[in-house]
């Protein structure tokens, strides 16, 4: 039976969703507040070259993500970054290029630490799901990771510990959980990769095979006789639906929840996602270092800086700088002059002999909403969030939780069977 889908947000879970409603061949309407598609996946552009003001890359164990370049047609030109590290440490940087470079750098009492740590957390960490969220949420999510901090050796907390919570999940370890570090240590365990045009330009692809309206914002879901069967749009207009797939972040999500669904609208607002500040220098010369990122485990101004990797462009060095929390709650409303002056010194720490006659051209991009903060009790919250929005008739939420590509993806998928159970 052919259902009509509505979906609100032309990010990768709205675009996704509808892709896999149309494929099954439903209808799909897709309406996007903005004038493109792709949310954080976003391009920054100078002079033919270009960067990631969002969105970076793609991991290997993407599986629903990679099914879906498959359909799109860009599974074939995937190609590999390199995962090189730099960590950036007082007395200068230092690379980690292979384990030995770790094994060197930990001495033996950071690899007891590593042992110990790994039997007494990482171990139980892998029974819980990557990309999903699972009712069985294990007693790591109860702890800060910091509490951790006085039972392990210093260079292992400082260069693995530290460095990973800052680098990998843009939050200080005494602002998350221990699961969420140890669930997205799994997840950046596997290779990263990207397609020409990076996150955005994939984006932009799915989108060119969708009827999406942009600049088109909704203003409130409709609810009838307990079922959404659509919205209202900020035009005064309507748009009625066999069910409604919300594909935006959490708190612009339950700002379109009407008092009918209250206690979804309380759920989504008190989702904590925080906004999210890149910084882009474009250089005038190929990388002085073979990294692929750099690390700050003590999370002075920007936690990583990362090289953009695109065979496809100049060859010059172009670096994202991204932004953690808590730092970034001052850093978004700063000017652009003092994060640039920032990023400038961050390079100069990852650069010995840089000058800033090297940079080309700088962007600083702001995004709102970025990435999702899990301290201790989030993953039970967010169980608790899904389980409520499934059982609401008529509704699907994609990933508002601001966890990454995949998990997105996953639950828009879910949302489209859910509306073909109904």
């Amino acid at each position: 039976m052919t259902k009509k889908l509505l979906v609100i947000g032309a990010g990768y879970g709205g675009l996704g969703g509808a892709w896999w409603a149309r494929k099954a061949g439903h209808d799909v309407e897709i309406i996007e507040a903005t004038d493109r598609p792709g949310g954080r996946a976003i391009n920054v552009e100078f002079e033919g070259d270009r960067a990631p003001g969002g969105a970076q890359f793609f991991h290997r164990n993407y599986s629903v993500t990679q099914e879906l370049m498959e359909e799109v047609g860009v599974g074939a030109e995937r190609y590999r970054v390199s995962k090189a590290i730099t960590v950036l440490r007082p007395e200068g940087p230092l690379d980690i290029k292979n384990k030995l470079g770790a094994r060197h750098l930990l001495g033996w009492g950071g690899r007891l630490s590593a042992a110990w740590f790994g039997a007494r957390y990482a171990s139980r960490a892998a029974t819980y799901p990557v990309h999903e969220y699972s009712g069985n949420v294990l007693d790591l999510d109860d702890r800060l990771l910091s509490d951790t901090e006085g039972s392990l050796d210093k260079r292992f907390w400082d260069y693995v510990v530290g460095a990973g919570a800052y680098g990998f999940n843009g939050c200080l370890p005494a602002h998350t959980s221990l699961l969420h570090f140890l669930r997205l240590a799994n997840m950046s365990n596997s290779s990263e990769f990207i397609v020409p045009g990076g996150t955005a330009g994939f984006a932009a692809k799915i989108a060119e095979q969708l009827p999406v309206e942009y600049e088109k914002p909704a203003k409130q879901l409709i609810v009838e006789n307990g079922r959404v069967v659509g919205a209202e749009l900020e035009d005064g207009t309507t748009r009625k639906a066999d069910h409604v797939l919300v594909a935006t972040p959490g708190h612009a999500a339950g700002a379109l929840m009407p008092n009918e669904l209250a206690d979804l609208k309380g759920r989504l607002t008190e989702a904590p996602v925080v906004p999210y500040v890149v910084l882009t220098f474009f250089l005038d010369r190929r990388p002085q270092r073979d990294t692929g990122a750099y690390f700050d485990p003590y999370g002075q101004n920007f936690r990583t800086a990362i090289l953009v990797q695109d065979p496809t462009l100049s060859g010059l060095a172009t670096y994202n700088m991204l932004s953690g929390y808590p730092r970034v709650l001052e850093q978004y409303d700063e000017s652009d002059d003092v994060l640039l002056k920032q990023g400038v010194d961050m390079l100069e720490r990852c650069m010995p002999g840089f000058q800033q006659s090297w940079v080309r051209n700088a962007v600083v991009t702001r995004h709102p909403w970025g990435l999702g903060r899990f301290p201790p009790g989030q993953y039970k919250r967010h169980w608790e969030l899904q389980c409520a929005a499934e059982e609401q008739p008529g509704l699907s939420l994609a990933d508002v939780c601001g966890t990454h590509i995949e998990a997105t993806l996953r639950r828009a998928r879910a949302g489209v069977e859910s509306m073909e159970r109904e």
